[in-house]
Order: structure tokens, then C-alpha cells, then sequence
């Protein structure tokens, strides 16, 4: 695995995210690739053989939330699968080459527009050995549309994160189908993570549309390649979304989240059904709140 960790941590710090050769092996993306879309086909099967009377579309294409996967948008489906097969394989490597990243990133000086001069110390006093602390697998199916601007972390990490520079979470996505440039992957507002342009976006109380319209901020963003085997690293507070899938296949892509410092995503999976329990399909799961937010579990951004 050869690349130069110290670069990459500077365009991750500056950019906000970075795109990594982290070269996991074909043989192993392949297995793991048909693992995944074998889960995903089960688990909608198992949806769908439970006759729905009120509907006259299948119960897969309907909202839901359940412990092993959520339906967060039209065609697009976040789910997670048994730990000890090759995807899990995958994951580790994917996440062991960022773990050299972000380590080589907190050993560079902090970025000026994103630290509080007041508060930074404490970066010399929290933890920094990151840790992964979810994973699981987005797929956006033919058909799936673009999604609105969003940034993963809440306002409450924006602020935490910004005092202090050490307490912070990055997404990692590991594709498991090659990802062209300005395709079917993740659009990225490049430098949105810092504080500056944080404010602009929340002062627009995030809405997508407005953000679309401002010529500006549009040509700051990026969507970049990402083949199959390599990852990008993203900060979770930058802007971003997926784009639409207008091809004939799934888009499967991996993700982890890793955590430093104290930072965390709890989310509380325990309370939605398993999609493994009849009744609590024919109930329809628990719908989530949005089509193009659904929580995977109740949320504690810290």
C-alpha cells in the first residue's frame, strides 16, 4: 500500500476530504461486492413476500426503517451486514489505510479558519487514535435520484469540533464498483467543513435549493473518481451529497466512521424491529421521519 499519508492529511484538513489508492485486492472487492447486493436482494425479498393489501407497489419501495437496513430515499437503501465475511474484510483494510491518514493529520499544524485559538490546547490532551465506530453499506439502485445538500455531523459537532481540533469524525466510503468523476458518486463542497463556510450554509438553514442556486458555492464542488479498491476519506462536517444513479447497475459503497478525540454518532439501532420479524413488516417497520433523512437509529451527535 503505497501512498503519502502526510498529503493526504493536508488535503483532508484543507479540502475536506481526500481520495486514497489504498489498493484492497479485486479478488476480495469481488467476493465482498456479491455478499453485499446477495444481502440487500434477501433482505428486500423478505420485505416484499409479506402482502401489503393497501398498497399496490411493493413494501420495498415504501419508506422503512428496521435494525438491518434503512430506506433512505427512492432507490436508495443503507444496510448492514454479518461482520465476519468479506466485506468486514474489506472494511478493515479500507479503515486501517485512513487510520494512517488521520493520525498523519493531527500531526500537522491546524488549519487557521478552523480552530478556536482559546480552546486549542485541548488537542495536546484528548485522545487521537482513531477508532471505527459504525459501518455498513449505502447501494443506490438504477433510478435513484441526486440527493439535497446535507452535512452528516449536526450543529453541535460543527461547534464541538472547531474548539476542539482533535474531537472530530471523518466518513470513510471504500466503493465496491469502480466510481467515474462527475458520475454516480459523492458531490462534495470543497472547504465547506471549515467554519466560514459552515455559517453560509446553516444561514441558508441548510436548504439544498439555495445552495444549487449560488454560482459561487457550485463551482467550489467536486465530485470526484474513486475506483474500486480505493477510499475517500471525508470530513463529517463538509457539504455534500449523492448523485443520481442513471446506469444499469447498483452502486454499492462501503462506508465506516471513524471517531477522535471523544467525538461520537451514537445511534440506537435496539429500537427499530428486525426485518427478519413477520409482524414487524406487516406493521411497516418504523417509517422514517423523511424520505431524504431517514436516521438509521436515534441520533447523539457529540
Amino acid at each position: 500500500m503505497v501512498f503519502h499519508a502526510a498529503s493526504h492529511a493536508a488535503e483532508l484538513r484543507d479540502v475536506g476530504f481526500t481520495v486514497v489508492a489504498a489498493e484492497i485486492s479485486p479478488m476480495l472487492l469481488s467476493a465482498a461486492r456479491i455478499e453485499a447486493c446477495s444481502a440487500l436482494d434477501s433482505m428486500l425479498a423478505q420485505i416484499d413476500a409479506v402482502p401489503d393489501p393497501k398498497a399496490n407497489s411493493p413494501r420495498s419501495a415504501g419508506a422503512f426503517s428496521f435494525r438491518e437496513i434503512v430506506h433512505r430515499a427512492p432507490q436508495r437503501y443503507d444496510f448492514r451486514i454479518s461482520e465476519d465475511g468479506c466485506f468486514s474484510k474489506v472494511c478493515d483494510e479500507a479503515t486501517t489505510c485512513a487510520t494512517s491518514i488521520l493520525i498523519a493529520l493531527h500531526d500537522l499544524p491546524l488549519h487557521p479558519h478552523d480552530h478556536d485559538f482559546r480552546t486549542s490546547w485541548v488537542r495536546h490532551v484528548l485522545p487521537f487514535q482513531p477508532r471505527a465506530i459504525m459501518s455498513g453499506i449505502v447501494t443506490s439502485l438504477p433510478g435513484a435520484s441526486v440527493q439535497n445538500f446535507h452535512a452528516d455531523g449536526s450543529p453541535m459537532h460543527f461547534a464541538l469540533a472547531a474548539r476542539v481540533p482533535r474531537h472530530r469524525l471523518f466518513q470513510v466510503f471504500f466503493p465496491l464498483v469502480d466510481i467515474p468523476k462527475d458520475s454516480i458518486g459523492t458531490q462534495f463542497w470543497a472547504g465547506s467543513h471549515l467554519s466560514r463556510r459552515e455559517r453560509e450554509f446553516w444561514r441558508w438553514n441548510g436548504v439544498s435549493s439555495l445552495l444549487e442556486a449560488d454560482a459561487s458555492a457550485m463551482a467550489s464542488m467536486s465530485s470526484p473518481a474513486c475506483p474500486a479498491g480505493s477510499i475517500i476519506i471525508f470530513d463529517y462536517r463538509i457539504i455534500h451529497r449523492g448523485l443520481g444513479n442513471h446506469g444499469q447497475f447498483a452502486r454499492p459503497i462501503g462506508h465506516a466512521l471513524l471517531s477522535t478525540g471523544l467525538a461520537s454518532d451514537r445511534q440506537s439501532y435496539g429500537r427499530f424491529p428486525s426485518v427478519w420479524d413477520t409482524a414487524a413488516i406487516r406493521r411497516g417497520g418504523t417509517p422514517p421521519s423523511s424520505d431524504f433523512a431517514a436516521p438509521m437509529g436515534s441520533r447523539d451527535f457529540l
